[in-house]
């Protein structure tokens, strides 16, 4: 789905979510590049980012996400299949204009299993994916940066880390001539989860998760609130980059 074609309205999943998404160019980029798959009809979402300082960031995504979205609706429910479907797609794209050689995107897919009461995530990149339970707001996914590694190796602690001019540099993305994607794929409980956040860093790395927390716990059960909330937020604090976000919440009775 292209961020141009977002929901105008809250939809109601097949797993009983109440999901709704957003998305802003931001203040100081020219375009959106920042792409989203939302398939309430299946209960799977995701989110891209592509890659800001390369030609094509927005057709990388844009090709990411229409791969995963059709392998979504199709028969399998692998979502690592989904995202290797993505790494194919955007190498095609590639190899058919070389000014695009370089061209890749992050990736943050879920889907909502209501029978499993679970929902599984696969990622590549520093697209991230939050859950709000009764014991806090929780990142779920690991970001695939050089300065996250860092820190998860003990060699920097984050505020070093966040000085260091690689802190940001990706070490695994969907594209840059690889046609293969490895996804990270991590599963949670649905049933003491409040909020499920869908971002990328546009959104995340504007908001300290303090205030994000604050939001979500205002906003909810209303994802649509929540949602809109989150990107005027990352606008107010600068808006330096797209700033995209899928919130999902269980359905009201």
């Amino acid at each position: 789905m292209n961020v141009a074609t977002l929901p105008l309205k809250t939809l109601i999943d097949c797993a009983g979510w109440a999901a709704f998404a957003a998305s802003a160019i931001g203040l100081v980029r020219r375009r959106n590049e920042d792409d989203l798959v939302f398939l309430p009809s299946v209960a799977s979402y995701a989110v891209c980012d592509g890659m800001g300082g390369h030609p094509g960031g927005a057709e990388a995504s844009a090709a990411a996400c229409a791969a995963a979205e059709a392998f979504l609706l199709g028969p399998e429910e692998d979502l690592p299949g989904a995202a290797a479907a993505a790494a194919k797609a955007v190498h095609a794209a590639a190899a058919e204009n070389p000014a695009l050689a370089d061209m890749g995107t992050t990736m943050t897919l879920v889907r909502l299993d209501a029978a499993a009461g679970r929902a599984r995530v696969a990622h590549v990149g520093d697209s991230r994916l939050y859950r709000s339970s009764d014991s806090g707001l929780s990142q779920i996914t690991t970001d695939h940066t050089m300065g996250a590694e860092l820190v998860r190796g003990g060699r920097l602690t984050e505020a070093e880390a966040r000085q260091n001019h690689s802190w940001h540099r990706l070490t695994r993305v969907i594209g840059c001539g690889d046609p293969t994607a490895t996804a990270e794929v991590v599963s949670f409980a649905l049933s003491d989860s409040r909020v499920i956040l869908l971002c990328t860093d546009g959104v995340s790395n504007m908001i300290p998760d303090r205030d994000m927390a604050h939001i979500l716990n205002r906003a909810a059960p209303d994802p649509r609130a929540a949602c809109t909330a989150l990107v005027d937020t990352a606008l107010a604090a600068g808006g330096t980059d797209n700033a995209t976000a899928i919130v999902l919440c269980p359905a009201q009775p």
